[in-house]
């Protein structure tokens, strides 16, 4: 009896792989991310509609070209991390990406993309690559970013309005503070928030009466008192607001001093915040430099040689020698009009 072979098996197999072949290629055209596979010379072997309308071309202008030849102004960016990807078989997570495509020449486009290493038959054989236009969030990063600091400066304009004494000192302060942060090698996102702390930090001299803050003469104890409490209303007043650095304890520690002299809590050291201590050096040398009603300025010069004099004991040692090499590379300077515009002390002061 002859015996017919059994085909019913290898068609159900051959169905099964024509339906996930299809239900892949489903899932690969209508993915919300864009998606290609790129070989070992970074051509596209695939791509998707989606990631063809990011990069401004038809998928059928990638397929066969390089990475480099599609969008030749981002490649640049990601050569060096796909390199390492194909090199490594680690994945590379949201490499932000930022530029113009072929279609929109001058504009400014953002993406997010990944990569990871495609393996077959115990080989590398190319990357998968995702990408997601990250374009609206930016732009909504940057608008909330501009909101925040014209919020600090309208907090800033609020006390430098009823002391003309210390108009821009704020400002100075913050702008000294950012180049000590950057000189210390700390990272951009802490070098915004030391610098907005220190933009902000003598908020809490609005509840300080002004015939105080303007006296020319020395303060009498209860008045001292009173001037040092700025520090913890400016705290209370700018807690509520959800900066996202620690820019609410930066403000109430800026007078505490390296070797717990300082107040309103006598910290010392690594107990007070590294903004903090930024702060307390460069409010310390602008203050110096600068012109009060109870002492004429001292300049920059003279004041950085306190600053400097009070290395590992009122200030942090590494602040100091940060402020010290900026001011003999000439890049802590006083704005050119400051001396033509500083209001001038009354000629009998007294007092430091």
């Amino acid at each position: 009896m002859d015996h017919q072979p059994d085909t019913t098996e290898p068609s159900r197999s051959d169905g099964l792989a024509r339906d996930t072949l299809l239900l892949l290629e489903s899932f690969h055209s209508s993915a919300p991310v864009g998606f290609a596979f790129l070989d070992r010379q970074f051509r596209y072997v695939r791509v998707n509609e989606k990631l063809a309308s990011l990069d401004g071309c038809s998928v059928a202008e990638h397929l066969g070209r390089t990475a480099q030849e599609v969008v030749p102004k981002l490649w640049p960016q990601v050569e060096p991390f796909f390199e390492q990807v194909l090199r490594t078989g680690e994945t590379l997570v949201n490499l932000e990406v930022s530029g113009e495509t072929p279609v929109d020449p001058g504009g400014v486009h953002h993406w997010a993309t990944s990569a990871y290493a495609v393996h077959h038959r115990g080989r590398t054989v190319g990357l998968g690559v995702l990408v997601t236009d990250i374009s609206e969030r930016k732009r909504a990063e940057a608008a909330l970013g501009d909101l925040m600091r014209a919020t600090i400066a309208a907090l800033a304009a609020t006390v430098e309005t009823r002391d003309p004494y210390t108009a821009g000192h704020q400002r100075r302060v913050s702008q000294f503070s950012r180049a000590v942060a950057t000189k210390m090698g700390l990272d951009g996102a802490t070098v915004t928030g030391v610098s907005l702390a220190a933009h902000i930090h003598d908020i809490g001299k609005i509840g300080v009466p002004a015939e105080i803050l303007m006296r020319p003469s020395p303060l009498r104890p209860g008045e001292f008192d009173l001037v040092k409490d700025h520090c913890r209303a400016g705290r209370e007043i700018i807690a509520s607001i959800s900066f996202p650095w620690p820019v609410a304890e930066m403000v109430y520690q800026h007078h505490e001093r390296f070797d717990g002299t300082g107040y309103p809590q006598g910290l010392k050291g690594d107990e007070i915040s590294l903004g903090a201590r930024i702060i307390s050096a460069t409010d310390a040398l602008e203050a110096m430099a600068s012109h009060r009603p109870y002492r004429p300025a001292m300049g920059l010069g003279a004041a950085m040689s306190l600053v400097e004099a009070g290395r590992g004991s009122q200030f942090d040692s590494d602040v100091v020698d940060a402020c010290t090499e900026l001011f003999r590379a000439g890049q802590l300077e006083l704005a050119e009009d400051w001396e033509a515009t500083a209001p001038r002390a009354p000629g009998n002061v007294h007092g430091p």
